[in-house]
Parts: C-alpha cells; sequence; structure tokens
C-alpha cells in the first residue's frame, strides 16, 4: 500500500505544479480579454477547456462532446440552420450517448445519459450570439486536407482556427502544433505539454488577440 501510495504521490504533485505554472497565464489573459460574450464552435472540448480557462459562460453546445472533421464543416456551413433543428437520441454503439442534429452525428461523450446532454445543448443553443462566432477545428477524426480547406473557406463569422500538425497550403487560420501528431492524426490538445512548463498543446493558437478582434472573418 505505501509503494502504490508513493508511485502516485509524484505523479499528483506534477499535477499541482503545472497548474501553478499556469495561473500566470490565465490571469494575464483574463485581464486582457475585452470581447466576453463570443460563441466558440468547437469541433471537441477543446473549445470547452478555452471557454473554461477563460472563466466565461458557455455561449456554445459544443461543450464536452465531439463530431467528425466532416460533420463539424457541415455544421459551420450552416450554422444557424442545424442548432435549429432538434437532436434526437439514436441507438449508440459506445459507451456514451450519442445524437442525430439532421444528417449529422454528435457524440456526448462526456454525459452520462442523453437526457443530460440534450438538456444541456438546448440551454446553450439558446445562448448562441450569431454577431459573434468563432469556429475552432482539428485536425482529426476523419479530417483530410479537402476538409481543412472547406473549414478555412467558411465566411460570416468573427474569426477561425485549424489546429493542425501539419502545414496544408492555403489554410491561412492553421495553428501549427509542433510534435503534434499521434497515430496519424493531431492528438488530443487539452492536456499539457510534456516537461513542467504549464504549457499545453491549444496554446499554439493564441486565441485573445482573435477573440478581441473587431473585423468580420477574422483568422
Amino acid at each position: 500500500m505505501t509503494k502504490t501510495k508513493s508511485k502516485k504521490a509524484p505523479g499528483r504533485a506534477r499535477r499541482v505544479l503545472k497548474k501553478i505554472l499556469r495561473l500566470p497565464k490565465h490571469l494575464w489573459d483574463r485581464a486582457r480579454l475585452k470581447n466576453k460574450d463570443f460563441s466558440l464552435i468547437s469541433m471537441n472540448c477543446t473549445g470547452g477547456m478555452i471557454y473554461h480557462e477563460l472563466r466565461l459562460q458557455f455561449c456554445s453546445p459544443t461543450i464536452n462532446l465531439f463530431f467528425s472533421a466532416e460533420d463539424f464543416v457541415k455544421l459551420c456551413s450552416d450554422l444557424k440552420g442545424y442548432l435549429e433543428k432538434e437532436v434526437v437520441e439514436v441507438e449508440s454503439p459506445y459507451p456514451y450517448p450519442v445524437g442525430m442534429l439532421g444528417d449529422l452525428t454528435v457524440h456526448f461523450m462526456h454525459y452520462p445519459t442523453f437526457a443530460e446532454a440534450k438538456r444541456k445543448w438546448d440551454e446553450r443553443c439558446a445562448r448562441v450570439n450569431y454577431d459573434n462566432v468563432y469556429l475552432l477545428m482539428c485536425d482529426r477524426d476523419g479530417c483530410t486536407e479537402e476538409l481543412a480547406r472547406r473549414f478555412d473557406a467558411i465566411g460570416g463569422v468573427r474569426g477561425k482556427v485549424f489546429y493542425s500538425y501539419r502545414r496544408i497550403d492555403g489554410v491561412k487560420s492553421l495553428a501549427f502544433v509542433p510534435d503534434g501528431e499521434e497515430d496519424g492524426q493531431l492528438r488530443i490538445i487539452t492536456g499539457y505539454r510534456d516537461g513542467i512548463t504549464g504549457r499545453k498543446w491549444f496554446d499554439a493558437w493564441d486565441y485573445v488577440p482573435c477573440f478581441n478582434r473587431k473585423d468580420d472573418d477574422g483568422k
């Protein structure tokens, strides 16, 4: 028993230290953020993590869930049209609830039941600020160069970012993540990078200046 505790203790201490080292970034980002009612439409949990670190209300339904790359591009291409549809439960082959939003599959992987997922989805859809929308996509879950370019061409939003481990010609919204490849796709970027630095993988995009930008379709 003593051996097990001794093995766990260094890992716990390391996590606490990383959180302490990240605190100055949290404080700096929150202090310089001026635009605080934006809706960040995210392909996966990365958007929710950014909201959490900025201590903002979730003005987006894409929290604690994920879409395939193809479905996410379709969602962003007709955002209001899709968000006006009702998300309905379907039989899930996964250990989490799954819904259909029109022809899009929504993976509610961090919800215990579909009822809870739908309640949160509907609640957050009502908060979406269509005049202040940002898009966040990751190079994973079936993403191709064609899908990356289709995402990059989407207009009518305040800003967008495409996180990737590779450089794709013509993709202006690219946020390059060094050493970000894992199993042939972008790794999960919500965790801390190696070493005791307090840095996270999604820090490849300095999002606060983008959120503060006033021009439409900012990148």
